[in-house]
């Protein structure tokens, strides 16, 4: 099942009013790449997930939490998503997000490799901006 990447952020950004700007004044946190596998769009229970914000979720649990890990993957420096806390933050942090390369518009699927960036806000909301590299 390919999921599309594009709807699910462009719905996020139409139902907060959200724009696809980065303020003149955010802060660069982080970043790392990820490959999306088969096992990041399942939950640790098995059910299939849906949608960017889960599968980034997952990913990173798989990266942490259950060292399942892509050839490519990548952790962050500050490993800000190590910690289960953080980690639960991505859903609003993708809903807050950037899409930075217009080829993310296409469908991803397993094998997807994407760049994500860690940001953070002037009023101190983190969010995420992701780059397509491959798939």
């Amino acid at each position: 099942m390919r999921l599309s990447l594009s709807k699910t952020i462009a719905l996020a950004f139409s139902i907060f009013g959200l724009s696809l700007t980065i303020s003149p004044g955010a802060e660069y946190v982080d970043s790392y790449q990820a490959t999306f596998s088969r096992s990041d769009f399942f939950s640790s229970s098995g059910e299939k997930l849906s949608g960017a914000a889960s599968i980034i979720q997952q990913d990173r649990a798989n990266y942490y939490k259950f060292n399942k890990r892509d050839a490519t993957d990548t952790a962050s420096q500050s490993r800000f998503f190590q910690s289960a806390k953080n980690r639960a933050k991505i859903s609003a942090m993708v809903n807050s997000g950037v899409i930075k390369n217009s080829d993310i518009d296409s469908d991803f699927d397993y094998g997807t490799v994407v760049e994500i960036t860690i940001m953070k806000s002037n009023n101190g909301q983190y969010y995420l901006r992701l780059t397509l590299i491959a798939g």
